[in-house]
């Protein structure tokens, strides 16, 4: 993880596309705040593979930046793009936030009903 966060920096476009595309495959959560600000970096693939990236790693502010972004996008490509990560994003959140199932309060111990009876 730290070789790819690392790389986010690099003065070359080719490393910081290839470390935001792996920061989103690896689901590197904590790239979300760095990828954010590479959504205005001067190359056409590091912005595209920011922006995947960031519908796979989700975070705070994501979402609201996405969607300004789709407002703002005038070409037809570039909309979709975004349009199918806010989709995903949409995918990981909910998934994300699927609630456990609430383990009985019972004893942990006692695999059966306490009202039944054992001969």
């Amino acid at each position: 993880n730290h070789m790819v966060i690392t790389s986010l920096d690099s003065l070359s476009p080719r490393i910081r596309s290839a470390a935001a595309r792996a920061a989103g495959q690896l689901e590197i959560h904590e790239c979300a705040p760095k990828l954010l600000e590479m959504l205005d970096d001067p190359d056409e693939s590091v912005r595209r593979n920011c922006i995947t990236a960031l519908s796979q790693t989700g975070g705070e502010g994501v979402r609201e930046r996405l969607e300004m972004l789709y407002e703002e996008t005038f070409w037809a490509e570039d909309g979709k793009h975004i349009e199918d990560a806010l989709e995903n994003l949409e995918f990981v959140e909910r998934n994300s936030l699927m609630p456990f199932f609430d383990l009985p309060d019972d004893d942990p111990e006692a695999p059966f009903d306490d009202d039944l009876e054992w001969d």
